[in-house]
């Protein structure tokens, strides 16, 4: 269970945005503090993301300058993710209990880059009035659902580095980091964006399957508000419980008027 989720709700005035982030532990023997890189990571997401989306709140944003603030962005949450890992391994070295189950080459990397302890993937998401950002390293997956219940996969499957994900424990992971611009125009905001950790997809058969059940997400939010989809998920989730192989974490963006289940 090395998954962490955090959020930012939404506050008031010209620069009202939410945030969530959805991270995962990569949890193989080499990354025996995933637990904790996760949950860095969902701190990381979050403060750099909503900062980010205040700056920019009053500022006509267009497509072509997403290199620009890709490239802050994803300086900024690996500069966070980084120093934070790095003085927790500083101030609580690794016990040789951990180190010995490691074989040679694996205990070599991990003393070498201790950040590989803490290895994490992270999904990320932000909203304000006019227009939103999407960020990821590594698999999971995000979803995002119009009033129609049309939805959207902003990112393309995620890429293998090698026989692993991308992590923020990569030395590369700057680079890795995938960035997406959400503009509204005229229209209204998502209603509702679903961030999902790699393990949700892969239990209910994959993306598409997941796409799906989305779309039954959408039905029971606007039926039924917040209230009656959080008592139907709690059952579905339930009964899937025996198919679930890997822990898993699914984080929701909801427009607070799509939610409220009655609507004119």
């Amino acid at each position: 269970m090395q998954d962490a989720i955090l959020s930012r709700p939404a506050g008031g005035g010209p620069a009202e945005l939410a945030t969530v982030a959805v991270c995962d532990g990569h949890g193989h023997a080499k990354h025996f503090r995933s637990g904790i890189g996760s949950k860095v990571a969902a701190t990381a997401a979050v403060e750099s993301l909503s900062a980010l989306m205040k700056q920019l709140a009053r500022t006509e944003v267009r497509e072509s300058m997403l290199p620009v603030f890709r490239a802050k962005l994803a300086r900024e949450i690996y500069d966070r993710w980084q120093e934070i890992v790095a003085r927790h391994a500083a101030c609580e070295p690794f016990p040789e209990r951990r180190l010995g189950k490691l074989t040679e080459g694996e205990r070599s990397l991990v003393e070498r880059f201790p950040q590989v302890a803490y290895g994490s993937t992270m999904l990320a998401a932000s909203f304000g009035a006019r227009f939103g950002l999407l960020v990821r390293i590594g698999d999971g997956v995000i979803a995002c659902c119009n009033d129609a219940g049309e939805t959207q996969l902003p990112f393309q499957e995620a890429e293998k580095q090698g026989p692993q994900t991308a992590s923020l424990s990569l030395p590369n992971a700057v680079d890795l980091i995938e960035v997406r611009l959400v503009s509204y125009g005229s229209d209204p905001p998502p209603a509702f964006v679903a961030l999902a950790s790699d393990g949700y997809p892969d239990a209910v058969g994959g993306v598409q399957e997941f796409l799906r059940r989305v779309k039954v997400f959408h039905g029971l939010m606007r039926d039924q508000g917040v209230g009656g989809f959080a008592k139907e998920l709690a059952r579905h989730l339930q009964d899937e419980q025996g198919s679930l192989f890997d822990d898993t974490t699914i984080g929701l963006l909801i427009r607070s008027d799509f939610a409220a289940g009655r609507r004119s």
